[in-house]
């Protein structure tokens, strides 16, 4: 499992998630540039989560189904049931 694998290499491992054939979600961990000046420490991924929505993709949450499309045009595509956006952008599925 990836979390084993995890512990093996004592590394944080990249989430993602596919649909439709397309990576729309991924997470990584914050990255670490040291005293950089302008550096805002953000959450990058957890564990519990497939990611934020990457760019180009837009994503909502209709009676608890995910809700997904290209930002720029298109319909809106049924994702999986028990879902959940968190306001910092990371997408749960609570049916995996």
């Amino acid at each position: 499992s990836l979390r084993d694998l995890e512990e093996q290499l004592d590394l944080p491992l990249v989430r993602g998630w596919s649909f439709g054939g397309r990576v729309v979600a991924m997470s990584r961990p914050d990255p670490n540039i040291g005293d950089a000046v302008h550096h805002q420490s953000q959450k990058g991924q957890d564990p519990k989560s497939i990611g934020r929505l990457l760019p180009g993709y837009a994503g909502r949450i209709e009676d608890g189904t995910l809700k997904l499309k290209l930002a720029t045009d298109g319909p809106w595509l049924t994702g999986p049931r028990e879902a959940e956006i968190a306001n910092d952008g990371l997408v749960f599925l609570r049916d995996e």
